[in-house]
């Protein structure tokens, strides 16, 4: 009996390491989006979770912010000007990063073509 007890709370112990493991690498690589007023977000489309597919758009927009609280879900706006009805959760939204014009230039072409 002792022994049985014994190896109960050396599986307690081991399980309670790990998960304080788990925990502190968890909370190192956790990234908290701190969004301001008319920033330019993309907002998950969640009507893709009913029929998957390869090439859908899983993402919409980019729209504005308009009223950022705390702990409460954010209020946009199209870039037009209009209200989006629904206030958004804030897992649901991600930044809208602008496509540079930079990235097809036909100078880095030609120099990477040079190489081969």
């Amino acid at each position: 009996m002792n022994k049985l007890n014994k190896w109960h709370l050396q599986a307690q112990w081991a399980t309670k390491i790990s998960q304080c493991r788990r925990k502190v690498w968890h909370n190192k690589h956790l990234k908290l989006n701190k969004f301001q007023p008319s920033q330019l977000l993309l907002k998950y489309n969640g009507r893709n979770e009913i029929k998957p597919g390869k090439f859908k758009v899983k993402w919409v927009g980019p729209y504005k912010i308009h009223e950022v609280g705390n702990n409460r879900p954010i209020k946009l706006w199209t870039l037009d000007g209009k209200e989006v009805i629904d206030p958004v959760n804030r897992l649901k939204l991600k930044i809208y990063h602008e496509q540079n014009e930079d990235r097809g230039n036909k100078e880095t072409r030609t120099n990477d073509s040079a190489r081969i």
